[in-house]
């Protein structure tokens, strides 16, 4: 017997759990989560909360092959060299952070591993811009957003809090699998998402 899996994916980012069921009504257990992306040719501000045990950028990164070009944190890179593989100062994937993904052409980034407990990492906001992931399973409003923080920009989004009117822009809420940076006007210890 052989078994195959399709999907269609429309979203820029979906996560699924596999189970199985045999012609005598056996039912397996649920899988680990698998992550896609939904890559476009060029830069993709992402997060990842799906992520193997091995954190690395060559494993996480596995599934673009050398489609994938570089990767870059904040203040940390790394590049895809055909006959040497990954190199650079971005060793490993934390599910906190946010990172750019460089790829030649679209593509699926495809993520076998375990969901990240987002509600349990602290974030400590640091004075000034953080690259940051948003891991949550259901997308959130900006209200969530600590009040010394008034600025987001995401890929082609952004946002600014105004006293009086609350946030003002084109990015109206943050969906899992995007990455962003967020702007503060002093550090934050401990914060964490409150998921729905």
């Amino acid at each position: 017997t052989q078994n195959s899996l399709s999907t269609a994916q429309d979203q820029f980012f979906t996560s699924y759990k596999v189970s199985s069921v045999d012609i005598n009504n056996n039912t397996s257990g649920t899988s680990n989560p698998v992550s896609g992306h939904r890559l476009h040719y060029g830069n993709n501000l992402i997060g990842m909360p799906v992520l193997p045990d091995n954190t690395s950028v060559s494993t996480v990164l596995e599934s673009l092959g050398l489609n994938a070009n570089a990767i870059i944190g904040q203040g940390l890179a790394s590049n895809n060299v055909e006959s040497l593989g990954w190199g650079g100062s971005l060793t490993d994937i934390d599910p906190s952070l946010g990172y750019w993904v460089n790829v030649t052409s679209d593509d699926m980034l495809i993520i076998p591993g375990n969901a990240a407990d987002c509600e349990s990492i602290d974030y400590s906001l640091t004075l000034g811009n953080n690259l940051l992931s948003y891991c949550c399973d259901s997308d959130v409003d900006l209200s969530q957003i600590p009040g010394s923080c008034q600025s987001i920009v995401g890929e082609g989004v952004a946002a600014n809090y105004v006293d009086g009117l609350g946030w003002v822009g084109s990015l109206q809420g943050l969906e899992p699998g995007r990455g962003f940076w967020l702007h503060c006007s002093e550090p934050v210890d401990n914060f964490n998402w409150e998921c729905e």
